[in-house]
């Protein structure tokens, strides 16, 4: 190979070495579905939302875009504080530790997917309209180790409460994902999602 041809092929590489494994996809789902669970045990000795609590919880949500299936799930564990706010609303904090496990899957990519852990903060807070229906609203954030990857989310909806300590929600959320570092043969290394859809949970409180 000629001393030209050598340093034609050395500044292609130098071009292209730190692109490669940086090809990031962004996703948007706007039909999502997402569910979740969560326990709730009040530490003051009332089930009420006024003192403070132990929860733990499963969240997933699951769709498609663009030909990629994905799911994310998360179990977490946190403590928080809820006070009255007047004499039929409330609001909180809770803050703990979740165990993110996103799976994703493509005719065109492999990707695989670490699961990670990380700190998470939610507030949240509801309205009691009547005895038995409650407007709620909540809010995620969260981190996860070692890729950094991020989570927000939004969920606003109404709560049943037809029998007691159980709370079915029905509303709608929004999620924003970024997963980082990804081991994919085709050098995607990096998926932004938003998803946003019906949401469905129960709650059991004591």
């Amino acid at each position: 190979m000629s001393l030209f041809r050598r340093v034609q092929v050395g500044l292609l590489l130098i071009v292209l070495l730190p692109s490669c494994g940086s090809i990031n996809r962004d996703e948007v789902d706007r039909d999502a579905f997402f569910a979740g669970a969560r326990v709730r045990q009040s530490m003051d000795g009332t089930a009420d939302h006024d003192g403070t609590f132990v929860e733990a919880a499963w969240d997933s949500v699951n769709g498609d875009t663009n030909g990629l299936d994905y799911s994310v799930g998360q179990a977490s564990f946190g403590f928080g504080i809820d006070g009255p706010i007047d004499t039929e609303g409330w609001a909180g904090v809770v803050t703990g530790v979740g165990w993110q496990m996103p799976d994703f899957e493509s005719v065109s990519e492999d990707f695989d997917p670490d699961d990670a852990i990380g700190p998470w903060v939610a507030i949240q807070g509801g309205w009691m309209a009547t005895s038995w229906l409650e407007a709620y609203a909540r809010t995620d954030v969260g981190l996860y180790f070692k890729d950094m990857n991020t989570m927000f989310s939004i969920q606003i909806g109404a709560r049943f409460h037809f029998v007691e300590p159980a709370a079915f929600f029905v509303g709608w959320r929004y999620a924003a994902y970024q997963f980082n570092d990804l081991e994919d043969l085709l050098s995607v290394d990096e998926i932004e999602l938003d998803a946003s859809g019906l949401a469905l949970g129960l709650e059991l409180s004591f």
